[in-house]
């Protein structure tokens, strides 16, 4: 599954509900939050706010676009790191983040 469509997921039902139909609810700054957490693992830390600033500063893509619209952010990662193997550990390590989340969640209950 792509990270777009894993962000779409989240945003588009909400909450991710678990055994015995207890639930968690997903905000846009939660998920901001991982996708800067996986940036940073990957690219190493600060990374996450470079990228933000520039994606704000030349596309005038915000914060609350890439949430929203999880395409085009993926397309602008896309052309921001250029190497294709690099672009998709970013990927890979951002959807690492939102799964464990999603996983640890679960166990918390």
């Amino acid at each position: 599954m792509s990270l777009a469509s894993l962000i779409k997921i989240l945003i588009t039902h909400k909450y991710v509900v678990y055994d015995d139909w207890k639930y968690k609810a997903w905000a846009g700054n939660e998920i901001i939050n991982l996708i800067s957490n996986g940036i940073d693992k990957s690219l190493g830390e600060g990374s996450a706010t470079l990228l933000f600033q520039t994606m704000k500063t030349i596309h005038k893509l915000n914060q609350d676009v890439i949430v929203s619209r999880p395409v085009v952010f993926e397309s602008i990662l896309k052309r921001l790191l250029g190497n294709d193997q690099q672009v998709y550990e970013v990927m890979d390590s951002i959807s690492k983040q939102i799964i464990e989340k999603i996983v640890f969640c679960r166990e918390v209950f």
